[in-house]
């Protein structure tokens, strides 16, 4: 991108993607069922569901089952559950949504 000139339609495509992918990121659970791994979206305000036709991202839920803290107590990988399976992953590559 830089310094390059677009042309509308590209200009309006991107325009239009940007938007897509900000109105798919998840903001609150659905339900409160730990089984179910959906989230509210911006989409389901705009349009009533969520965006079925994305750009390739990809928002995966899921339910930190277990903390790892490290020798100094503090707590920097977490055991997640999500509908793919069970995984282990650094808490900086997580986006924590507000749970009632």
């Amino acid at each position: 991108m830089g310094n390059q000139l677009f042309t509308y339609e590209e200009l309006s495509t991107l325009t239009l993607e940007i938007g897509a992918i900000l109105n798919s990121r998840p903001l609150w659970p659905i339900s409160t069922d730990p089984n179910d791994l959906v989230a509210l979206s911006p989409a389901h305000f705009l349009i009533g569901k969520p965006l079925t036709m994305l750009p390739e991202i990809d928002w995966r839920l899921g339910r930190v089952i277990e903390l790892h803290p490290g020798d100094d107590g503090v707590v920097r990988v977490v055991t997640l559950k999500t509908s793919q399976g069970v995984f282990k992953r650094n808490v900086r590559s997580l986006c924590l949504l507000p749970i009632d």
